[in-house]
Parts: C-alpha cells; structure tokens; sequence
C-alpha cells in the first residue's frame, strides 16, 4: 500500500541507475579506468524511460501472491526482455522445502490450518508432575542403602512372623 510512485524519488533512482551501470560496465570489461562520458547520448540512461517503467511498474500490485507467469507486469517485462536481448526465458522459481524461511504462495486462495493445542496450565501441571517423578527417582537412588535396609528388614521380620505363625499351627494340629 506504501509502495507508490509518490514514494520514489525518480531523480535518486535514475542517479543510482548510473551508478549500476558504470559498475557493470568496468565487471564486464574488467577495466576501472573506462571514462564516464562513454555512458552518453544513446547510451545514458534515459529519465523518461525510467519515468515510464516506474508509472507502469507502479500501477499494479507486486504481491508475490499475484504475480504468476501470466501476469501482465511480468508479460510486459518479458516482452521488453526479448525486443532488446538475444535469449529470453521464463523460469519458474522454486524454493527448496529445507529453506522455509522463504515461502512464495502462487495461488490467491489458499487451505487454512489450524491446530488444537493443550492450554498453558496442562503444559504447567504436566511438567510438576515430571519434575515430582524425577526427583523422587533421584531420591530413592540418593538413599538406596536406606530404603534396602528399611525393606530387608521388613521382610525378614514378615517371613520370621510367618514362620512363627506356621509353627503354631503346626503345633496345633
């Protein structure tokens, strides 16, 4: 919505424009020493022609939502690029499925999905109750001599009552 021909500043583009231009000029030629003065007359960047590619750019959505391959900015473009160049070819762009930080949604509508997850107090009430468990395990292993000593000699006291109580039996009979 911000995104306007009322925001730009044609005179700071077109100056930019030169700059990129002189830049690939020297890249492509690998020479620094190339004078500016050759980049005028045919060859400078016209202030009309950015004028009307900014109108046109402009004056249609950019989503990258709506703008599929037979959208009319991209026709344009693509026309312009086979007047002027030798080899133009449209390619459809996909994003590999491990970079999820960059999503290109092609369709207008699209499936919504919406998951049910657990309130906070569950995840809360949960985690004490994981934490209680932990720690009675590390307390048990910490006084394992005790708790050993405690259930030996609750057992041996059982099995001498039980023998005890045989033995009375035994006697009665």
């Amino acid at each position: 919505m911000t995104d306007t021909i009322d925001t730009v500043d044609q005179k700071v583009l077109v100056k930019n424009l030169k700059v990129i231009v002189q830049a690939l000029i020297q890249y492509m030629y690998k020479n620094e020493d190339i004078p500016t003065n050759l980049l005028s007359g045919d060859l400078e960047v016209s202030e009309e022609f950015v004028s009307s590619w900014l109108k046109q750019i402009c004056s249609v959505p950019r989503s990258p939502s709506l703008l599929n391959k037979n959208h009319p900015l991209v026709n344009n473009l693509f026309a312009h690029f086979t007047h002027y160049l030798q080899e133009s070819v449209k390619l459809p762009v996909k994003v590999p499925a491990k970079e999820a930080e960059f999503i290109f949604y092609n369709e207008e509508q699209t499936t919504l999905i919406i998951y049910n997850v657990k309130p906070a107090p569950f995840d809360l009430f949960l985690a004490l109750l994981i934490t209680g468990y932990i720690g009675l395990v590390y307390l048990f292993v910490l006084n394992f001599d005790k708790v050993f000593l405690l259930l030996n000699r609750s057992l041996t006291s059982f099995k001498a009552a039980q023998n005890s109580s045989n033995g009375q039996k035994s006697k009665a009979n």
